[in-house]
């Protein structure tokens, strides 16, 4: 306990020495406070968002603020749920229109985002980082950022992927703010202090060569001749780490796409390297050529490349589990559900 109240001290003096008295030394121990949670929590950040600030918030914009919808952006799936249901266990639940956007949802309940709230409703649209850029709401009049990101990084010691929340970016953060006031002028709330922005946040996020495995890339070297992997991707702006290199080169070699003597490319690493599919799903793909069982193998390796065809409804999370438990057929795979639903679909015409 002592070593945490040093670092939390540490901690309220570099803002007192970054904000230079304009703020109470209580506000700056209470964020130092919570910053030093962060830091215990760093595996887990989605449990650090502020939920209750953020009800908070989104109630004086209501009450204060002119008329124009809010976008708050949420890490993932799991925020977007928590802090819709609690949005509308608020006093101001029936003139607040909530409506969360995730790639989990039906399309037509996305849909709604873009239509305007009857009169005297404020919309409030719940969404991770796909609003950004993808999607565009005109209405918009206020952004509140979380300051959270779900993003997919590569542990090249354990050899795994993972998806967790993790900061924004200076760039997202502007990106985000840039939303509010497409057609007017707009506000946007940080969930986060301008010293945790400027001292905090990465520039820009990571480059995809160094959060993803790096199998394609090798097989793309390899095919456009440009030498050994290793060091023609040393000579990459930001070069990847050299561990993911060697993993990506083990795996190759394994599944008989690189020759362990020379790293030269077999048949089937040349085949391998025009499919535009992962190196694993490309020889699943040839193999089902192979032993006649395209069509479900095309299935699955749709299913792989692609979002879940599974959507979720808010509050009725436990039937769509029972509802896939049932199309599995009791095969314990998620793999043949999928091919599963994907033939009932197209049997049901």
């Amino acid at each position: 306990q002592d070593e945490v109240d040093e670092r939390r001290w540490e901690r309220s003096q570099q803002m007192k020495a970054y904000f230079q008295g304009r703020y109470p030394d209580r506000v700056l121990e209470a964020l130092a406070a919570i910053e030093e949670e962060e830091e215990r929590n760093s595996d887990r950040l989605g449990d650090c968002i502020q939920y209750g600030l953020i009800e908070m918030l989104v109630q004086h914009i209501h009450h204060n603020c002119e008329e124009g919808a809010v976008l708050i952006f949420l890490p993932g799936w799991a925020a977007i749920s928590k802090l819709d249901k609690s949005l509308k266990a608020l006093p101001e639940a029936r003139s607040l229109l909530v409506l969360p956007v995730h790639s989990m949802l039906p399309d037509r309940e996305q849909r709604l985002i873009f239509n305007p709230p009857p009169p005297g409703v404020r919309k409030v649209v719940l969404a991770t980082n796909i609003a950004e850029t993808s999607i565009t709401i005109d209405d918009v009049s206020f952004v509140v950022d979380a300051g959270l990101i779900n993003e997919t990084n590569y542990d090249p010691v354990t050899n795994l992927r993972t998806l967790a929340p993790s900061r924004v970016s200076q760039a997202n953060a502007r990106q985000r703010r840039g939303r509010a006031g497409r057609t007017k002028p707009g506000q946007c709330y940080y969930m986060y202090t301008r010293e945790c922005f400027d001292t905090r946040l990465d520039a820009f996020q990571a480059p995809e060569m160094l959060r993803m495995p790096v199998e394609e890339i090798c097989l793309q070297v390899k095919s456009l001749g440009l030498g050994r992997i290793r060091p023609a991707l040393s000579k990459a702006i930001e070069s990847p780490d050299p561990r993911a290199v060697d993993n990506a080169v083990a795996l190759l070699e394994a599944i008989g796409a690189l020759d362990p003597t020379d790293e030269s490319l077999t048949p089937l690493g040349t085949m391998l390297s025009e499919l535009p599919v992962h190196p694993q799903v490309g020889k699943m793909l040839l193999l089902g050529a192979v032993f006649g069982v395209v069509d479900p193998i095309l299935t699955v390796a749709a299913s792989l490349g692609f979002r879940s065809p599974f959507t979720m409804v808010i509050g009725k999370e436990r039937q769509v589990d029972e509802c896939k438990r049932r199309l599995s057929r009791g095969s314990m795979s998620d793999h043949l559900t999928t091919v599963h639903t994907y033939d009932g679909w197209r049997g049901a015409g």
